[in-house]
């Protein structure tokens, strides 16, 4: 852990992840978003010490896509970052609802998740438009994004605009073993807009009673099915 002096707050260290990541080849992004922006400048130089951080939306966009296909423990740990950090890529003004403010950055980070990891299928005018992370590293992988007819939107701002639905669900067999899913349990209102447009997705489905004796459906009988 390091000390940020202009604030109380603690974030992680490159260094706290161990020799797994030292060993992370140059571009990959983890190397850039789990790091300071000292770190990131001795590693890869002025641009992404100043840009290419964890509050930047490449990093967001392609941290939140990483551990929505595999939350290992670069993802757990950094769920647990309690730096205070602005959500840029799902703002309160174009969530699916509205999402809270003032989230930690381990909190931003399952809220994004979330967003990607439940998100069943897509429905109307929706294309996945890709971008490289590091425009300045010939060698640096992409991170994709969600863009609905000519406009550029996020996978929560889609659907306000009428020609992009998103589909939300989750598997009922391993949903309790959800790592993501049990922190959002344990904390809802990171994610209360999520979890409802779950149920109400799963319940038009006619695939919510699935989710009997389960923890989310628990949550859902005890809060939503009224």
């Amino acid at each position: 852990m390091m000390n940020n002096n202009k604030s109380n707050y603690q974030y992680q260290n490159i260094s706290s992840f161990g020799p797994e990541v030292k060993s992370l080849a140059i571009n990959n992004p983890l190397s850039y978003c789990l790091s300071t922006g000292m770190d990131n400048s001795f590693m890869h130089g002025g641009y992404a010490g100043k840009v290419l951080d964890r509050k930047s939306e490449p990093c967001q966009s392609y941290i939140s896509e990483y551990c929505s296909n595999n939350w290992d423990e670069y993802c757990e740990l950094e769920s647990k970052n309690q730096y205070k950090m602005p959500n840029v890529i799902n703002t309160q003004q174009n969530t699916l609802s509205n999402s809270v403010v003032g989230l930690t950055a381990g909190e931003v980070l399952i809220y994004n998740t979330a967003i990607k990891k439940y998100v069943i299928r897509r429905e109307g005018n929706c294309q996945q438009v890709k971008k490289q992370f590091d425009p300045t590293v010939g060698s640096s992988p992409m991170y994709s994004e969600w863009v609905s007819g000519e406009s550029s939107c996020t996978q929560s701002t889609c659907d306000n605009q009428g020609s992009c639905v998103f589909v939300y669900g989750v598997n009922a067999s391993t949903i309790d073993s959800d790592p993501l899913m049990n922190k959002i349990l344990d904390k809802p209102i990171i994610a209360l807009d999520i979890l409802k447009k779950i149920y109400v997705d799963m319940k038009r489905e006619g695939t919510l009673s699935q989710l009997s004796g389960k923890r989310l459906g628990n949550f859902f009988d005890k809060y939503f099915n009224n």
